[in-house]
C-alpha cells in the first residue's frame, strides 16, 4: 500500500469515525475458537511492510507490528464474515467494512460490537449504529493472531451480495519525538490516491439443501394379545407403506426379541419368543430400510401380556 499522505490524511479521518465506535465497544472482545472455512471463502493475501505510520509531521510505509497478513472474507447463509491474520503482540482496533450495492463505497461498517450506517460524505454527520444483536468482533490470540469479524445477514437486509475490506489500528508514540503515531493497514490495499478498494461482489455461499427420504407406514396386527409362559408363541404380521423392502426388528428396551425380512409389497410374518416372563411387555417392531436414501426407517408400538 503505497500511498502520499494527503490522500491518506483523508482516508485516516473515516477510521478514526469508525474507531470511536470501536473504543466504546472495546469490552466486548472476546476470545473464541475459529470457524472453519467453507469452499466459498475468499482468501486476500496482504503486501508484507505495507502498514502506514503518520503523525502530524512524519509519513512512513513498513511493518511497525501492526501489519496483516491475509483475510479470509465469506458470505454464509446465515452471516458475512472476515478472519483477518496479523502480526501477533500489539495492540490493535479493527473495522470491517462493508458495501452491499456494489458501488464501491462502505455502507456499514463492524467496530468492537457496534454495526454503524455509514453517514456518507455530509461533514460532521454523526454515526447511526444498527441494533444488531449477534454482530462481534473476536480475537485469537498466539503465534496465530487473528480477529474474526461476524455480521448477521438479516442486519444488513439480507443482501444478495456483498464486498468487503478490513482494516486494523494501533495509537502509539513515536520513540525518536514522543508525537502521538497512528499506524493503519487495510486488505484489499487502497489504491494509490488513497481511494477504498473492496474485494469482489461475493454471493451467497452455497447451501446443499438435504430431504430426508420418505417414511413409509407401519402396520402391525397380532395373532393375539396376550400368550401363555411356554404356550403357543404370538405371531406379529407387518406391513410397510411404499413399496419398501427391508428387515422387521422386534424390540423390548435394547434386547432383540425377533428379526425377518420384508419383501416390497408383501406382509412378513415374525413370531414372538415363547418364553417371556409372565406380565406385559411393551415391543417396539421397527423397519429398517434396504434403500436408506430412498426410504427412512420407521416403527409402531404394541403390547403384549403374558399370562401363567
Amino acid at each position: 500500500m503505497r500511498l502520499s499522505p494527503i490522500p491518506l490524511a483523508r482516508g485516516l479521518r473515516r477510521w478514526r469515525e469508525a474507531l470511536l465506535v470501536a473504543a466504546l465497544t472495546v469490552s466486548t472482545l472476546v476470545i473464541l475458537p475459529s470457524a472453519p472455512a467453507s469452499a466459498d471463502a475468499l482468501v486476500v493475501r496482504d503486501a508484507d511492510d505495507d502498514a502506514v505510520r503518520q503523525s502530524s509531521s512524519t509519513f512512513a510505509t513498513g511493518d511497525f507490528g501492526t501489519d496483516l497478513r491475509s483475510v479470509r472474507f465469506e458470505h454464509r447463509a446465515a452471516a458475512v464474515e472476515a478472519v483477518a491474520v496479523l502480526d501477533p503482540g500489539v495492540p490493535v482496533l479493527g473495522v470491517l467494512e462493508i458495501d452491499v450495492d456494489g458501488d464501491g463505497n462502505r455502507d456499514f461498517f463492524l467496530a468492537g460490537a457496534a454495526l454503524a450506517v455509514d453517514p456518507g460524505p455530509v461533514p460532521g454527520a454523526p454515526l447511526n449504529t444498527v441494533p444488531c444483536a449477534g454482530a462481534s468482533t473476536s480475537e485469537i490470540s498466539g503465534a496465530a493472531r487473528s480477529l474474526r469479524f461476524t455480521v448477521p445477514r438479516r442486519c444488513l437486509d439480507f443482501p444478495a451480495t456483498v464486498s468487503m475490506r478490513v482494516g486494523i489500528l494501533s495509537s502509539r508514540s513515536d520513540p525518536e519525538t514522543g508525537a502521538n503515531t497512528v499506524v493503519t493497514d487495510v486488505a484489499p490495499d487502497a489504491r494509490a490516491d488513497g481511494a477504498p478498494v473492496f474485494t469482489r461482489a461475493l454471493p451467497v455461499a452455497t447451501v446443499r439443501a438435504t430431504t430426508a427420504p420418505p417414511e413409509p407406514v407401519i402396520s402391525v396386527r397380532p395373532s393375539a394379545t396376550s400368550q401363555p409362559v411356554g404356550g403357543p408363541a404370538v405371531r406379529l404380521r407387518v406391513r410397510v407403506s411404499r413399496r419398501a423392502g427391508g428387515a422387521i426388528v422386534v424390540r423390548e428396551g435394547s434386547s432383540v426379541l425377533a428379526r425377518t425380512t420384508i419383501r416390497p409389497g408383501r406382509a412378513a410374518v415374525v413370531r414372538l419368543p415363547s418364553r417371556l416372563a409372565v406380565g406385559v411387555h411393551r415391543l417396539v417392531v421397527e423397519f429398517v430400510p434396504r434403500a436408506p436414501r430412498r426410504f427412512s426407517s420407521a416403527s409402531a408400538t404394541i403390547s403384549i401380556r403374558v399370562t401363567r
